[in-house]
């Protein structure tokens, strides 16, 4: 990105070494350091997402996720990330619409669509796993 983002590297490089050490309180205070430094770090949203989904504080996670989605809504990793959260915690609605979107969406990446068929396969969905079939021939 531009060069806020270089400012708030080092606090996000401290953060991923006491991530590896175990120490999620002590990263998270870093990456909200980092994310005060420069709100659209992505990189830093997606590390606090994934510090929080450690700690089990997932309505937090879920918030981070979607701020991700909303600044790169072609970031088919976070919807896929988001989707499967929302599963996670039971709101299967929402979670369905977000997978589905992901299927409308036409991806090529190996690991979305064997999610999706994961997904699909779970719920019996024959018209959604037809319409993988055609992306995978692709």
């Amino acid at each position: 990105g531009d060069h806020r983002d270089l400012h708030s590297f080092p606090t996000r490089r401290s953060s991923d070494l006491f991530l590896l050490k175990g120490d999620s309180p002590k990263a998270e205070e870093y990456i909200i350091k980092a994310l005060e430094t420069n709100p659209k770090d992505t990189s830093a949203i997606a590390m606090s997402v994934s510090i929080l989904t450690t700690m089990q504080r997932f309505d937090d996670a879920l918030l981070g996720l979607k701020k991700l989605i909303r600044l790169k809504p072609h970031n088919a990793n976070y919807k896929l990330a988001c989707a499967e959260l929302l599963f996670h915690l039971g709101r299967k609605e929402e979670a369905d619409a977000l997978f589905r979107k992901l299927l409308n969406s036409k991806p090529k990446r190996r690991f979305i669509l064997e999610a999706l068929h994961l997904y699909f396969s779970s719920i019996d969905d024959a018209d959604a796993l037809n319409q993988l079939e055609d992306l995978n021939r692709k």
